[in-house]
């Protein structure tokens, strides 16, 4: 199941050259605030660094309630666990949980941890059952010549692992873990693409911005689109009309860190829609100057590129007037 979800850009500096300069809340809102699995994040550039404030998870009236974590790269502030309206809750405090200890646990990784003091806590709630373990990492296992050796970390760290689940599937996931570095990070999964992040080092500058979308509207009566319509930075809404008989498929600019959606609202039927020339195929001509000097290869050489409408992005839906054809 892919859930959709709502946006709300709140601030983008993206068309003053400032892409690092947004503010946006993403998931379901009730009454203009976030209600149930919900992902609030801002950024800003300060003296040349990127900072980046999040907060993802269960929300209720706006605020975080329930498993969740915020995150501040400025302070380098990361908060994981259980929310009350917005504040962590000490694992012991909570209320309406069935809670049992496990076994330690064996993370087999970049680099080997026993994880121990490990305690499940189990909720079902009406979004679904919120699952989370909670425990430390302990100890360092290396293995030697003579078998595996365990010793005591000098800085213990914890370990959390926050789960929802609904009777079809996990909504979403979020998990300390070491990267290849050996250097901890939250690893979050979702059920769609709303929050993913699976290392420090993913950007998530512009991947919202494909939810956003800008109405793009063609004259009537015209004919043929034989240029680019379109370069903002969002994804498009295309009203086409009956009218238009051609649309090269770089109808649309690419979108740069993204993979623009486009939406086709068009003023035909499903059968006019496809006998639209949609496809060309064009010469590209590179150059290898590296080849070209040790004389191995041309220095240019030519090929044929054949692509469809639209070229830079992906076509989600076509509503016509005898129904909608989908991707």
């Amino acid at each position: 199941m892919n859930e959709p979800f709502e946006i709300k850009l709140i601030r983008d500096g993206i068309k003053r050259g400032r892409p690092d300069d947004y503010s946006f809340e993403a998931g379901h809102f009730k009454d203009g605030a976030l209600e149930g699995v919900g992902l609030k994040e801002e950024s800003h550039s300060n003296d040349g660094k990127v900072i980046i404030q999040s907060e993802f998870g269960l929300f209720h009236d706006g605020l975080l309630e329930g498993p969740g974590f915020i995150g501040d790269s400025r302070h380098k502030v990361s908060l994981i666990g259980y929310f009350e309206k917005g504040k962590l809750v000490n694992p012991e405090d909570l209320q309406g949980f069935s809670v049992e200890s496990i076994e330690d646990i064996h993370l087999d990784t970049y680099r080997h941890f026993l994880v121990t003091g490990v305690k499940r806590y189990v909720k079902k709630t009406e979004y679904g059952t919120i699952e989370m373990v909670f425990g430390q990492h302990t100890h360092l296992v290396s293995n030697t010549f003579n078998g595996p050796v365990t010793e005591p970390l000098k800085y213990p760290f914890p370990y959390v692992r926050l789960a929802l689940r609904d009777e079809k599937e996990e909504v979403f996931s979020v998990l300390t873990t070491m990267n290849d570095m050996g250097n901890s990070y939250l690893k979050i999964s979702t059920n769609n693409d709303l929050a993913e992040r699976d290392s420090p080092y993913l950007d998530p500058l512009c991947r919202f911005r494909k939810y956003v979308f800008e109405d793009v509207r063609v004259a009537k009566g015209r004919q043929s689109i034989d240029e680019t319509i379109y370069s903002g930075p969002y994804s498009v809404r295309l009203f086409l009309p009956r009218s238009v008989k051609k649309i090269i498929p770089q109808a649309l600019s690419e979108a740069k860190h993204f993979v623009r959606l486009v939406e086709v609202i068009y003023d035909g039927t499903k059968e006019e829609w496809e006998k639209i020339i949609k496809d060309d195929s064009r010469s590209v001509t590179t150059e290898d100057w590296y080849g070209y000097y040790y004389h191995n290869a041309e220095r240019y050489s030519s090929y044929y590129v054949h692509s469809t409408f639209p070229e830079m992005g992906k076509l989600i839906a076509v509503h016509c007037v005898d129904g909608d054809i989908l991707d």
